[in-house]
């Protein structure tokens, strides 16, 4: 009997190795925007649509959009990006009592970003700027719901590169 429960929780252990495996084979892989001076992890199978020095947009086959477009730092300051966040995420019809906000630091990259919910999607507005530069940046980023802690993966890994 206790041979048989000792087989029956190694069995159940490999199977739930297994899933975890599987969930980690739809990895990441950093995607360079040179254009931008930036890098950012997503989806494998996310393929750059655009890529110039004003904006880039990449797509995913699970339904993953992601837009980043450069501002002009000289018309705009740290406390515009901040508002533009927030109105570029109400224009995306998300709900301003329903955001949850979070802090960008790292990746020389200061800023930050909130998420909300839309339908069956999550979006990601953040904005930020690269520490050592006079670019600032707006970001969009569309996710399915089911996917939702890889949008914020995605945005934290975001790196200024030079």
């Amino acid at each position: 009997m206790r041979r048989r429960k000792i087989v029956l929780t190694i069995l159940f252990l490999t199977i739930l190795a297994v899933f975890a495996l599987q969930d980690c084979g739809e990895g990441y892989s950093n995607i360079e925007l040179p254009k931008l001076k930036l890098s950012i992890e997503a989806d494998e199978s996310a393929q750059i649509i655009s890529n110039t020095s004003h904006e880039a947009v990449i797509r995913g086959t699970s339904g993953v959009f992601l837009k980043i477009i450069r501002l002009d730092r000289t018309r705009i300051d740290d406390d515009s990006i901040g508002r533009f966040v927030v109105s570029t995420a109400l224009s995306q019809g998300l709900e301003l009592s329903s955001l949850e906000g979070r802090r960008m630091v790292g990746g020389n990259i200061t800023g930050s970003y909130v998420i909300g919910t839309k339908g069956d999607s999550v979006i990601v507005v953040g904005g930020f700027i690269g520490n050592r530069s006079t670019d600032g940046y707006i970001s969009v980023f569309h996710y399915p719901k089911e996917i939702a802690d890889k949008a914020k993966y995605s945005m934290e890994s975001m790196k200024y590169t030079e």
